[in-house]
């Protein structure tokens, strides 16, 4: 059930045991403030089944874009084939817990934007198998990558963007508490994700 009054709307989510490991919101949301996430739509009572189902019999779910090798671009939004075997359009980042896909030529411009000839030559690369990690693996201020055992230098990941920061490198208006008198909202949150702290920057 949905709290209209609370500040955070808690409601089942799935998580697509796909390549792209993304989540989604399992049921129908009616309240107008939350109703622009587009969700699954079950019902209260197919959520039931199938989380019932799936803790008895392990059942997986699978996202549509995974399902038919059909996904976004990170950068840009536009979908493209990520099937190897038959001329992909966007590739995944090579680190197993990321789930991101890229065009060739979008990565190229995020990697190498001071450069004319190195994006010609890491896009025919990617194309031929060079694996990459894409930038929400190091912060876009310092450059540096993370390391979860310092605090100030974990990773705060943007959900919307590939730009990350490490938490000492984030920007002053990307607060973990918002404040309505001063009109400032909360845009970092710690624990939504495992092990990572979510941003919208």
């Amino acid at each position: 059930m949905v709290n209209v009054n609370a500040s955070y709307y808690y409601l089942p989510f799935l998580s697509c045991e796909g390549r792209c490991l993304r989540s989604f919101h399992a049921t129908k949301i009616h309240h107008t403030k939350i109703n622009k996430c587009i969700t699954l739509g079950l019902t209260e009572e197919q959520w039931k089944i199938f989380s019932q189902n799936d803790e008895k019999n392990g059942l997986k779910y699978i996202c549509k874009n995974c399902k038919y090798n059909q996904h976004q671009c990170f950068s840009c939004g536009f979908l493209g084939s990520s099937d190897l075997s038959s001329g992909a359009e966007v590739f995944q980042c090579e680190d197993e817990k990321c789930g991101h896909f890229y065009h060739t030529k979008c990565l190229a411009r995020l990697l190498y934007p001071d450069s004319s000839m190195q994006p010609l030559n890491f896009e025919q690369e990617v194309a031929r198998g060079l694996k990459f990690l894409c930038p929400v693996h190091k912060c876009h201020v310092c450059k540096e990558g993370e390391n979860k055992d310092d605090k100030k230098m974990q990773l705060a990941v943007c959900r919307r963007c590939p730009t990350a920061y490490h938490r000492k490198c984030l920007p002053s208006n990307i607060l973990f508490e918002g404040n309505k008198s001063k009109g400032t909202m909360q845009r970092a949150w710690n624990n939504v994700l495992r092990g990572q702290i979510l941003i919208y920057c």
